[in-house]
């Protein structure tokens, strides 16, 4: 049983949740809908960028001298 699968699963969908419940958040009570997130490089993203960025950070990182 391959536990790296498993616990990269479980990031992503708590990352995700995370993400939903924020916006339910906001949509509920009415506020504009804004979600930045800062990245490796400090660049702000907005919610599309920080879904994507959570699924990046799930991936393993490749070992020395493999191409991504």
């Amino acid at each position: 049983m391959d536990t790296t699968n498993n616990k990269r699963d479980w990031q992503m969908q708590t990352c995700m949740k995370d993400i939903d419940s924020f916006l339910e958040i906001n949509l509920s009570s009415q506020l504009s809908l804004r979600i930045l997130t800062t990245d490796v490089n400090t660049r702000k993203v907005g919610l599309l960028g920080a879904r994507a960025l959570a699924l990046q950070r799930t991936k393993p990182k490749p070992k020395w001298g493999e191409l991504n």
